[in-house]
Protein backbone atom coordinates (compact mmCIF):
# COMPACT_ATOMS: atom_id res chain seq x y z
CA UNK A 1 0.00 0.00 0.00
CA UNK A 2 1.11 3.54 -0.69
CA UNK A 3 1.49 5.62 2.44
CA UNK A 4 2.75 9.07 3.39
CA UNK A 5 2.42 11.43 6.34
CA UNK A 6 -1.15 12.29 5.42
CA UNK A 7 -2.42 8.75 4.77
CA UNK A 8 -5.35 7.35 6.75
CA UNK A 9 -5.32 3.57 7.10
CA UNK A 10 -8.33 1.72 5.72
CA UNK A 11 -9.14 -1.78 6.93
CA UNK A 12 -12.03 -4.10 6.18
CA UNK A 13 -13.48 -3.17 9.60
CA UNK A 14 -13.71 0.50 8.53
CA UNK A 15 -16.61 -0.25 6.18
CA UNK A 16 -20.31 0.09 6.99
CA UNK A 17 -21.04 -2.16 3.97
CA UNK A 18 -18.72 -4.18 1.77
CA UNK A 19 -14.98 -4.12 2.28
CA UNK A 20 -11.50 -4.66 0.90
CA UNK A 21 -9.42 -7.78 0.46
CA UNK A 22 -6.27 -6.02 1.68
CA UNK A 23 -5.30 -3.27 4.12
CA UNK A 24 -5.16 0.04 2.23
CA UNK A 25 -4.81 3.79 2.71
CA UNK A 26 -6.96 6.80 1.94
CA UNK A 27 -4.70 9.59 0.73
CA UNK A 28 -6.47 12.88 1.43
CA UNK A 29 -3.59 14.90 -0.02
CA UNK A 30 -4.22 13.27 -3.44
CA UNK A 31 -7.81 14.31 -4.16
CA UNK A 32 -9.25 14.12 -7.67
CA UNK A 33 -12.58 14.15 -9.43
CA UNK A 34 -13.70 10.83 -10.89
CA UNK A 35 -16.37 10.81 -13.57
CA UNK A 36 -19.01 8.07 -13.24
CA UNK A 37 -17.80 6.70 -16.56
CA UNK A 38 -14.48 5.54 -15.09
CA UNK A 39 -15.92 3.80 -12.01
CA UNK A 40 -16.25 0.09 -12.72
CA UNK A 41 -18.11 -0.99 -9.58
CA UNK A 42 -18.72 -0.12 -5.95
CA UNK A 43 -17.00 -2.15 -3.24
CA UNK A 44 -18.91 -0.74 -0.29
CA UNK A 45 -19.29 2.32 1.88
CA UNK A 46 -16.94 3.63 4.54
CA UNK A 47 -18.24 3.88 8.12
CA UNK A 48 -19.11 7.36 9.38
CA UNK A 49 -16.26 7.44 11.94
CA UNK A 50 -13.64 6.73 9.25
CA UNK A 51 -15.21 9.28 6.90
CA UNK A 52 -15.05 11.93 9.63
CA UNK A 53 -11.38 11.08 10.22
CA UNK A 54 -10.65 11.60 6.52
CA UNK A 55 -12.60 14.89 6.37
CA UNK A 56 -10.70 16.15 9.42
CA UNK A 57 -7.41 15.23 7.75
CA UNK A 58 -8.41 17.13 4.57
CA UNK A 59 -9.33 20.19 6.65
CA UNK A 60 -5.99 20.05 8.48
CA UNK A 61 -4.15 19.87 5.13
CA UNK A 62 -6.06 22.89 3.81
CA UNK A 63 -5.19 24.87 6.95
CA UNK A 64 -1.44 24.46 6.40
Amino acid sequence: TVSDGYAVSLADSDFAQGGLRFQSNIRPNRLFTADNGIVLYRIGSVARAKLEEVVNRVVSILRL
